[in-house]
């Protein structure tokens, strides 16, 4: 099957990343998988298309003669042609935006809707314009994550606070941090680091307080954090309570500077404590390998029927 997926690259998100790794599991279930951007893309160190992509570049998406199209976001705009021409669809909803004017109007083209989020897939099925089936399937880690060697949870490391999308929230609490625990070094990131440097930078650390935007769709650093061994606290999200649960894998705290303050402290200081969110962080990381989402995407796609079906592993042995 020839399947064909629109990007608009800019710089790296994790909905990139979800994207590139949904056109190679497509290539590799034996698919001829085609990739259209729809500007020039920045050419930046975690570009996830660069050298050993399977997918190939198409710069004539007619041309190319697809006969699906994987699309998230904005690409319905590039794609409209193609995407009213009957063509079947897999439209990622990563987060909230694709639920809103002006994008909701593509939720009335039929597709097979896929998301990471519980909590997106509830607001895909209650929304009025939803043509098609939807489905969960949990964000999983990518590789780069499982070669990293899992810190000890007792190793000296700063507190991480990753605080670019809620910078003065982070500011403040690295401010009562310090003040609170002179001899605790605080490393605050007020920016996006390239993935390797973000993930190096992580895995240093003792405690990490992530601050996501409070209706993103999924939050995939607090998930990373478990998997390496990082006692994680954070403030409810949308996107991070399906892995981020009080008491057993994190510590979730009202987006206070004092609260986060307090709570990273009591994990710097309670061995016990640290211990215990950090076995729970990494049994629930466990079960979100590469393995495992290979497995999730095939039984969606079989349990989704035709046309979508065509798009599983079983088409590469000639059984779609």
């Amino acid at each position: 099957m020839k399947v064909l997926l629109f990007r608009t690259y800019d710089g790296f998100t994790g909905g990139h990343l979800k994207l590139a790794q949904i056109g190679e599991r497509l290539a590799r279930w034996g698919h001829d998988v085609g990739l259209h951007f729809n500007r020039p893309p920045l050419q930046d160190a975690d570009f996830p298309w660069g050298t050993g992509t399977l997918a190939q570049v198409v710069n004539d998406p007619d041309g190319f003669q697809p006969q699906l199209l994987v699309l998230a976001g904005e690409d319905w705009t590039s794609a409209e042609a193609l995407a009213a021409s009957g063509l079947p669809v897999i439209h990622f909803v990563q987060g909230f935006r694709p639920l809103r004017p002006p994008l909701d109007r593509f939720l009335a083209r039929a597709a097979l809707r896929i998301t990471t989020s519980p909590q997106v897939a509830e607001a895909l099925l209650a929304h009025p314009f939803l043509n098609g089936p939807v489905h969960c399937v949990p964000n999983h880690l990518d590789p780069l994550v499982w070669q990293m060697a899992v810190r000890d949870a007792d190793a000296p490391g700063p507190s991480l606070i990753l605080g670019y999308k809620q910078p003065t929230l982070a500011a403040a609490t690295a401010q009562l941090l310090q003040a609170r625990m002179p001899q605790q070094a605080v490393d605050l990131v007020l920016a996006p680091l390239a993935r390797k440097l973000w993930l190096q930078r992580l895995a240093q650390s003792r405690v990490a307080i992530l601050l996501p935007q409070a209706d993103e769709g999924f939050h995939l650093p607090a998930l990373e954090a478990m998997r390496l061994g990082v006692a994680v606290v954070t403030t409810d999200a949308i996107g991070n309570r399906w892995h981020c649960r009080d008491g057993q894998t994190a510590r979730v705290v009202d987006a206070q500077a004092q609260n986060l303050a307090v709570a990273a402290e009591a994990l710097v200081r309670d061995h016990d404590l640290r211990k215990h969110l950090v076995r729970g962080g990494a049994a629930l990381a466990a079960t979100v390998g590469p393995l495992a989402e290979d497995q999730a995407w095939a039984q969606v796609l079989a349990q989704a029927g035709a046309p979508w079906s065509a798009a599983g592993p079983l088409a590469a042995t000639g059984g779609a």
